[in-house]
């Protein structure tokens, strides 16, 4: 068996079923073992990018682990936005690149950089194998740290001598790698510790992140939380862990949050914290956390606990394991409602679907279309399980108020907040979902940085759906420069091509609307058809700014929080 064969073997027996990447010669002998077997699929990208955001689409989406393999040098430098993105938000991802050989390596050559040094910083584990022989260590660890703890990428190079290598013995590989790959649970003391600061409480909140969906604990949240009455707050990365249509659920907080639920969190006097980090985007910049409230942290990566606030009990262990074992001591002590908590969270539940009601309440009929209007048929014409994969730029803050009811259905670049994202990442969700509704939602200069990969939409049969909000340029840098520069425009303003024609052009669908009255009709069945559809819509860019004032009010609370910090 050589080296390259191995290599497949073990992706095989640790259950990644795709491999995205771009075709090069130092990956030819990987390549070719991929092709003498059937239990990994290669899926050739138009660019390194964007396979990265396949990979992680289909990561996200299911909580598999998914693998790049690509080329070692400007291959390798291609992915490493995707994989950024990748880290910020703990999605597990393999990346192999295939580099020169071993000789080669040290003389700066062609294709030569120094990948570690470049991988380091964005992965949990960044390896060489320098042999043959080393190889089946360096695949184990590297596929064993992917879904350990914290969940994230890792890197592995592997020269091209060793892929040709002989590998001595049989090593049949890892077995199936699941998230989360061990469930560590809290000490008895700690979750006796929790259930009695949580009952003191008068005003208590459950902010749930990314570490809740990982684990999979939205069933066990669901009990706590219609157990206690308790309201529930969400992270971006933590959205539909409870649905947004659920009486307890207040749905995301901070810059693509509500008010309600912004305001939730600035008066709780206990907020229990599952798998949530408490970036500047979920608390506005840090000045959402009350200075009186006691925080119960929970989170899987021990490095992690009393970041950046003090906790006033920490736990490192799993989130399914420990709202398990907080019920079985509730269960104990016979726990019900603390005084007011019912009436607490309905009121704030009214609010919020209050709030949620007013974005909506004067949308005019006909004309041209507006962003709101597109927001409300999307409302209206979406599967209730479709899955959204929203891009970044000003339509984020118009997307994000659709509501998400179940996890694992709003795919963002969260951490790293990456244009670029969306559309592959909806390709890999698309492979993993191929009945469901797919759809990217995206901006024009978001959608223009990854178009190339309609190609691979076509060629591979992917039905995704693709909205395209075209407002003309970079409308939230834009809105900036009128702002806070003085209305000096330099950069935003973009020539686009017709969307539509340029779909159609790769074997597409496309779609253009420009009238209110066009909309049901071009997004019906939008992401499950047999081939890719693109609707493009033509948005009036000063209207789009004037809206955002009304329906984007907690993005601006963030960006006048950061200006304050600073002042």
């Amino acid at each position: 068996m050589t080296g390259a064969e191995l290599t497949v073997r073990f992706l095989a027996a640790a259950g990644v079923r795709y491999a995205f990447g771009v075709s090069s010669t130092t990956t030819l002998d990987i390549l070719d073992a991929l092709h003498a077997q059937g239990e990994v699929t290669y899926l050739s990208a138009r660019h390194e990018h964007g396979a990265a955001a396949m990979a992680d689409g289909y990561a996200r989406a299911t909580g598999s682990l998914a693998a790049c393999l690509v080329q070692g040098g400007p291959g390798a430098c291609n992915v490493v936005c995707g994989v950024a993105s990748a880290f910020k938000d703990s999605v597990p991802l393999l990346v192999i690149a295939g580099e020169e050989e071993s000789w080669r390596l040290p003389r700066d050559g062609r294709h030569i950089v120094d990948l570690l040094s470049l991988f380091r910083p964005i992965t949990k584990w960044a390896v060489r194998a320098p042999t043959a022989g080393e190889l089946p260590r360096s695949l184990r660890q590297a596929l064993t740290a992917t879904v350990s703890g914290r969940p994230g990428p890792v890197f592995v190079g592997i020269p091209k001598d060793v892929q040709q290598a002989a590998v001595e013995g049989n090593d049949p590989g890892p077995g199936p790698l699941t998230l989360p790959l061990h469930r560590p649970s809290p000490s008895r003391k700690e979750v006796e510790a929790a259930v009695a600061l949580l009952l003191e409480a008068r005003a208590p909140v459950v902010l749930a992140g990314g570490g809740a969906v990982s684990s999979g604990a939205g069933e066990a949240l669901r009990g706590l939380v219609e157990r206690l009455r308790l309201p529930v707050l969400t992270t971006g990365m933590g959205r539909g862990i409870l649905p947004e249509d659920h009486p307890c659920a207040l749905g995301p907080v901070g810059q693509m949050g509500s008010e309600t639920a912004s305001g939730a969190l600035a008066s709780a006097d206990l907020i229990l914290a599952l798998g949530a980090r408490f970036s500047d985007t979920a608390t506005l910049n840090w000045t959402l956390i009350p200075q009186v409230a006691r925080i119960i942290q929970v989170e899987i990566d021990p490095a992690r606990l009393g970041v950046p606030y003090p906790a006033a009990l920490a736990m490192s262990g799993d989130i399914l394991a420990f709202l398990e074992a907080l019920q079985t001591e509730m269960d104990h002590r016979g726990a019900r409602p603390g005084l007011g908590w019912e009436n607490r969270t309905g009121e704030l539940k009214r609010a919020w679907e209050k709030e949620q009601a007013a974005l909506f309440a004067d949308v005019p009929r006909g004309g041209r279309v507006r962003p709101d209007q597109l927001v409300k048929a999307l409302m209206e014409g979406l599967d209730p399980d479709a899955l959204l994969c929203v891009g970044a730029g000003q339509h984020t803050s118009f997307f994000s108020k659709l509501p998400v009811k179940g996890p694992r259905r709003y795919l963002h670049s969260t951490g790293l907040a990456s244009m670029g994202f969306a559309f592959p990442a909806a390709l890999g969700a698309k492979l993993a979902f191929p009945r469901r509704q797919v759809v990217a939602l995206v901006g024009d200069g978001d959608f223009a940085m990854t178009l190339g990969e309609l190609e691979t939409a076509c060629r591979c049969g992917l039905g995704v759906g693709v909205v395209v909000f075209n407002n003309m340029g970079f409308l939230g840098i834009k809105d900036h420069q009128r702002q806070r520069y003085g209305g000096r425009y330099i950069g935003v303003d973009l020539t686009n091509p017709d969307f539509a024609a340029l779909a159609a052009s790769f074997g597409a669908e496309g779609r253009r609307v420009s009238r209110e009255a066009e909309l049901e009709g071009a997004l019906k069945e939008v992401g499950l058809g047999q081939k890719p559809t693109v609707v493009e819509i033509l948005l009036d860019g000063e209207e789009c700014s004037a809206l955002m004032e009304r329906f984007a009010r907690s993005h601006l609370a963030f960006h006048r929080a950061a200006q304050a910090r600073r002042a």
